[in-house]
């Protein structure tokens, strides 16, 4: 059942959160009737919806009185985010000013609620200080995605870019060494040095690191296994490397990126 922190239902709510500058997730808006043209007001936040990038579900009447059993849509219900999202190419430009050397998680397409919790956890148990997520076909901010990280939604700045390919350029620009997680890579994830401006890139659960992002990676490193089964949970593995590069970074290892 939906909650009142994270949905807002009605025309006026609506419109007021999107003047405010709001994250949305999602929109859900009263399907068009046969032969009956949009009402103006409807129309306006439709449109609005539409430039902000919000992914919107044209729905039965039924469908939209369901998610606010309690309130009045209007014809319009949306889904805020748990949490504002970050600025990531600010926060670059302010490490690049202190000298820091940043540890960024990239998760490209992670899909699963629960793997993104996931991840979000792990970016805060190994000091990670940054997450970004594409702006389309990726879990955001709800509030599932916040119970699933245990809090840890609350420590880690968490961004979304229109472009990860162009975010990716910026970087190596920048100094960034990108780290690919894939299977097939050709390097053992342990024997590559992190100690620097460390970007991780994650890929979706099923098909991984997408071609064109992973055109752009310094090192495809993989995780040796064993076993009969040979792939993990986006989460876990990106667990097992994010340690060791926190481990590196905190020791100061000799690894090096031969």
């Amino acid at each position: 059942m939906p909650t009142e922190e994270n949905y807002l239902c009605g025309r006026n709510p609506v419109m007021e959160a999107l003047k405010a500058g709001r994250e949305i997730n999602k929109a859900w808006i009263l399907e068009r009737q046969p032969g009956r043209g949009r009402d103006q007001r409807l129309q306006q936040i439709e449109d609005l919806l539409k430039e902000a990038g919000v992914i919107i579900n044209y729905s039965p009447r039924a469908a939209l009185d369901k998610l606010s059993p309690d309130l009045a849509h209007q014809g319009v219900v949306v889904q805020l985010a748990a949490q504002d999202y970050a600025d990531a190419r600010a926060l670059v430009s302010q490490w690049a000013e202190e000298g820091k050397s940043p540890f960024i998680l990239i998760l490209d397409e992670i899909q699963d609620g629960h793997n993104l919790g996931a991840c979000l956890r792990v970016a805060d148990g190994a000091g990670i200080d940054l997450v970004v997520i594409p702006e389309r076909r990726s879990a955001s901010l709800d509030q599932f995605v916040a119970k699933s990280s245990a809090g840890a939604l609350e420590y880690v700045p968490v961004a979304r870019e229109v472009n990860l390919t162009r975010f990716i350029l910026d970087l190596k620009d920048q100094g960034y060494w990108i780290y690919g997680a894939a299977g097939e890579g050709a390097q053992d994830y342990s024997q590559v040095d992190y100690r620097g401006k460390t970007v991780l890139l994650v890929g979706n659960e099923g098909k991984g690191i997408s071609a064109k992002l992973r055109d752009h990676c310094d090192f495809l490193i993989k995780i040796p296994m064993w076993g009969q089964v040979n792939s993990l949970n986006a989460s876990v593995a990106c667990g097992i490397i994010a340690f060791e590069a926190a481990r590196q970074r905190q020791a100061g290892s000799s690894a090096c990126h031969v």
